[in-house]
């Protein structure tokens, strides 16, 4: 059976016209992930950077990782109950300071929306203890 989140990433891509096959998408989001990997880490033996770890990042909740200490916007927006869901890490992804002013993440955002689908596929693909879930 196909996990539900799975099944919503590939509606996202779905709906960028992503048509590149599924071994180039993945190759895609993992060379989209470089853009990150100067403060995030993601798999097994992950961690802390200038920014918090992404495993189990799809529908988790925003701020959510206890070790980090996070903006005060997303320490606010963990309280008011709020999760990463599709449409909020591909808003995020795309303007992080204009989505949610005042975050510390110092990235201009990926523009593409093929890139960012592709990105988030790949970063889904990562459970809580940053094993792929195939």
């Amino acid at each position: 059976m196909i996990p539900l989140r799975f099944l919503l990433v590939a509606a996202l891509l779905c709906a960028t016209a992503l048509t590149a096959p599924p071994a180039r998408a993945e190759d895609l989001g993992e060379r989209a992930f470089r853009k990150c990997q100067s403060c995030h880490m993601v798999g097994e033996g992950a961690k802390l950077r200038a920014g918090p770890t992404l495993n189990g990042i799809f529908e988790a909740p925003k701020g959510g990782l206890e070790k980090y200490r996070y903006s005060r916007v997303m320490a606010e927006a963990r309280k008011a109950g709020e999760i990463w869901s599709l449409e909020a890490l591909d808003a995020f992804l795309t303007d992080p300071r204009k989505t949610m002013p005042g975050t510390r993440m110092v990235f201009a955002g990926i523009r593409d929306p093929e890139e960012r689908a592709a990105l988030i596929l790949w970063l889904a693909r990562f459970d809580k203890e940053g094993k792929v879930e195939e």
